[in-house]
């Protein structure tokens, strides 16, 4: 058994040794009812025919054969393809046939006494004979051999292996097409594994497994986007780490030198920046996390990410819409959502931000509209990019680091939200996230004892 598990761990030799075992048994089991219910009842009844043939002709042949004639045989009795003998010689039994069987107990049951098959010993073996008795004498009365080439039951043994042999290779051959691609799906996400991005597995074979190839070259691309994305968030900000631990070394030195309160002032913005760039990062890592999701109130937490932006900006922020009521992750949301909110008021010029929650048929979508300068099409795709920003200075004091809305997008994929950057209808940036629900968005009404969670 232990070498069978061995030998059969693939899916193909599985599935062929399954197909396999199905066939024997539907062919002994198909031979077996054929056998039983036809071939067996056809051959009873044949032989039943020739029984009462035989039995017949004998009654009416009494003093037909020429006793002194040297021939073995006598021209065949009323065309009926059977011969008269002289009785006396012994008879050889021929060879095992069943059809013989079920002759020697028909003659058996109409004569009433036992009956032997066989060759004539000094005749042909083209013919087979046999010994009845008659109310006038006995009878040796023959038949072709010829009459027994007719092996029914050969035929269909012949018939059910040649379609089971039909069917085994067809349904091999469909489950090696099957297979193939599960194989070199299996071998691409071994490379995978290991850090090898190689071409895109072919989408070919049924359409679920190319709908699974589809899904794995998707994920094998999003997997290496996001590596690449962890890698430039890495190095970038390793590398705007660097320039304000600089100036700190350097305002350290000045500092046992003499006491500045400005350079005082200019290391904590430095250490307000370091620890910006790092809680950044740290929010990717804690959005990538499994969250539980729960259900959620958004004009609730639409309004608390408002009243934290007209605290911390210098712009008024409303929010506008019927309450939404979705089960997601509240703290990626939380995230996404302050992001949006926050780059609004960064680039917005000092104007009102608008918050709008829309319900859609299969979504909510929140539009986060400000009043800033916009963003050009071409750029609109690349803002997305870690540390990319349309002002190319790294200055924080027009700009932020580049990450937030590269956190964003992130955190939207991961979660499978869409955000999307439109111009707004009388400029400024419009940006979209819809968040799919398992069904239409409705006005909230929580389970009792039930609390919006809050984060």
């Amino acid at each position: 058994m232990a070498f069978f598990r061995l030998r059969l761990r693939s899916l193909f030799a599985r599935t062929a040794a399954a197909i396999a075992v199905a066939l024997i048994v539907y062919d002994l089991f198909s031979h077996a009812v054929l056998g039983y219910f036809l071939v067996g009842p056809m051959a009873r009844r044949s032989a039943d025919d020739l029984a009462q043939l035989m039995t017949l002709t004998a009654e009416m042949s009494v003093g037909m054969v020429d006793r002194n004639s040297d021939t073995p045989g006598s021209p065949p009795v009323d065309g009926a393809g059977l011969r008269l003998a002289e009785p006396g010689r012994p008879l050889t039994p021929g060879r095992y046939n069943p059809y013989l069987e079920f002759l020697e107990d028909s003659l058996r049951r109409r004569t009433g006494e036992s009956v032997v098959i066989g060759q004539d010993s000094d005749g042909s073996d083209d013919w087979l004979w046999v010994d009845l008795a008659t109310a006038s004498g006995e009878v040796r009365l023959g038949f072709a051999a010829r009459r027994l080439e007719i092996y029914p039951g050969a035929v269909v043994m012949v018939l059910l292996l040649v379609g089971a042999l039909l069917t085994f290779g067809t349904a091999l051959v469909y489950v090696r097409r099957i297979t193939r691609p599960l194989a070199r799906l299996s071998e691409a996400a071994g490379r995978v594994g290991q850090g090898e991005f190689t071409a895109p597995v072919p989408e070919t074979g049924p359409e679920e497994i190319a709908g699974l190839t589809r899904s794995f070259n998707l994920m094998t691309r999003q997997v290496k986007e996001l590596l690449a994305a962890r890698t430039t968030m890495l190095a970038g900000i390793s590398h705007d780490l660097r320039t304000p631990l600089a100036r700190l070394g350097l305002s350290l030195e000045l500092l046992s030198v003499r006491h500045d309160p400005e350079l005082v002032e200019r290391m904590r913005r430095d250490l307000e920046v370091m620890n910006s760039l790092i809680g950044e990062f740290l929010d990717i890592a804690r959005g990538l996390e499994a969250e539980e999701r729960v259900p959620v109130v958004l004009r609730e937490m639409l309004d608390a990410i408002a009243d934290d932006g007209r605290r911390i900006g210098e712009a008024d922020v409303s929010v506008t819409g019927p309450s939404c009521r979705i089960v997601t992750r509240p703290v990626a949301l939380r995230r996404v959502l302050m992001n949006l909110v926050d780059n609004a008021l960064r680039y917005g010029g000092g104007k009102p931000v608008a918050i709008t929650l829309r319900r859609e048929a299969d979504a909510c979508a929140i539009h986060v509209l400000d009043q800033g300068p916009g963003i050009p099409e071409a750029e609109r795709e690349l803002v997305f990019r870690p540390f990319y920003r349309i002002e190319q200075s790294r200055n924080s004091a027009s700009g932020g680091s580049g990450l937030g809305l590269s956190v964003a997008m992130q955190l939207a994929e991961v979660n499978g939200w869409e955000l999307q950057l439109l111009p707004g209808p009388q400029g400024g940036t419009d940006a979209v996230l819809r968040i799919p629900d398992s069904g239409p968005c409705h006005r909230a009404k929580m389970p009792d004892g039930a609390a919006t969670p809050r984060v």
